[in-house]
């Protein structure tokens, strides 16, 4: 078989794997992570290729001066028909050529970035790493080198931002992502968790993404194996949250609930362990769900319907509030003489100082009653002399 074969699309032809070759100028793939699982890929992508054949063309380019065949855009394509080859040689089968195109126009290696960046099922890893290779090549920094980067890749601000983020994660973390045993929402709630509860919080997230697929419908589960994704293969971002919450001090964050969290908490009160399907608790909380938070019912509804399931509860012991507790303090102090809670009958009851009460017994002794006059008349003056 020739070298090349005739073409089949206008601007395409065939080559043998090995007049292919890689110049780390295009390779761009920058994170590589565990051989095994980078070989388990190229694996995969060597099995749908003999099955459906290359879908995908390989871009590439002569370099100035060369006539040589350099890829652009399509390293694994190659890796992955090298290895068919391998096999058909030892069955004597016929070798499989590279389809490719060439490309010398404009700048090759944005081209081959955004080639990287858009290939099915790309690696987030990958693209972070391309992201801030750009941004440092060009000495992007800040909220404007984000957004630089942005544009020179045609992705979405927002997206640029979480990518930066992302490298920020640890090197576990980082290899889960790459090998998506970790789904990226999951890794950046990973940012905020301390270093000594990282494993305790993967391994409970395990647990829970294990439980979690245990009870997805078949339609379901379906849907994750055509993705790749085996039961408790990748863990969701749920599975992480409820780890997180279910390690104390783990993050450095709270992660706040959602509407969605909030309303399946309440619904856990619609069960046979609050009472029958008619008790006031399970009836608030299905009306809560269904009504309230759709919008169908109003507030008193609610209410009314939590009044019915508190009726009978402990109403609890009022507290003085700290503005009592400073009114009374000052109204405690009072007027000289006078009681803690200030004059009035309090004040009376507390019992005079000495000079206080000698002085009333003073004043008592001059006031002449009616009995004190009627007996004065009855005394005669002369003995009155001799009593005083």
């Amino acid at each position: 078989m020739g070298d090349t074969a005739s073409l089949t699309i206008p601007g395409e032809f065939h080559l043998r794997p090995d007049q292919l070759l890689a110049h780390e100028m295009f390779n761009v793939r920058r994170f590589f992570g565990d051989p095994e699982i980078e070989a388990q890929e190229v694996e995969r992508l060597a099995a749908t290729i003999e099955r459906d054949g290359q879908m995908d063309t390989v871009i590439v380019t002569q370099l100035p001066g060369s006539d040589e065949y350099v890829i652009v855009g399509g390293h694994r394509r190659r890796r992955a028909i090298s290895m068919l080859n391998e096999r058909r040689v030892a069955g004597s089968q016929p070798m499989m050529l590279v389809r490719c195109r060439l490309d010398k126009e404009g700048d090759l290696k944005r081209k081959a970035r955004i080639h990287n960046i858009q290939r099915k099922d790309p690696s987030p890893m990958d693209i972070a790493l391309e992201v801030e290779a750009v941004m440092q090549e060009n000495k992007w920094e800040g909220f404007k080198g984000a957004k630089k980067t942005a544009e020179y890749f045609g992705l979405n601000l927002a997206t640029v931002t979480q990518l930066i983020k992302l490298l920020t994660a640890s090197d576990e973390v980082k290899q889960k992502v790459n090998s998506k045993e970790l789904s990226v929402q999951a890794a950046y709630d990973m940012l905020n968790v301390k270093p000594e509860a990282e494993a305790t919080v993967l391994a409970r997230a395990q647990e829970n993404q294990r439980q979690s697929d245990q009870r997805l419908t078949p339609k379901a589960r379906k849907a994750r194996v055509a993705k790749g994704i085996e039961d408790g293969s990748r863990i969701e971002r749920p599975a992480i949250v409820d780890a997180i919450r279910d390690t104390p001090g783990a993050s450095t964050t709270p992660i706040n609930r959602s509407k969605k969290d909030l309303l399946e908490a309440i619904e856990l009160f619609d069960s046979p362990a609050y009472g029958h399907d008619d008790g006031a608790v399970r009836q608030w909380a299905r009306h809560f769900v269904d009504k309230f938070a759709t919008g169908e019912a109003n507030s008193n509804a609610m209410r009314k319907r939590f009044d019915a399931m508190v009726a009978k509860a402990p109403k609890g012991t009022r507290s003085e509030t700290p503005a009592e507790k400073a009114a009374k303090g000052k109204t405690g102090k009072g007027k000289k003489g006078e009681g803690k809670t200030g004059g009035g009958k309090a004040g009376a009851k507390k019992k005079s100082s000495p000079v206080i009460a000698a002085k009333k017994k003073a004043v008592a002794k001059k006031v002449a009653t009616p009995a004190k006059k009627a007996v004065a008349k009855k005394v005669p003056a002369a003995k009155k002399k001799t009593t005083e």
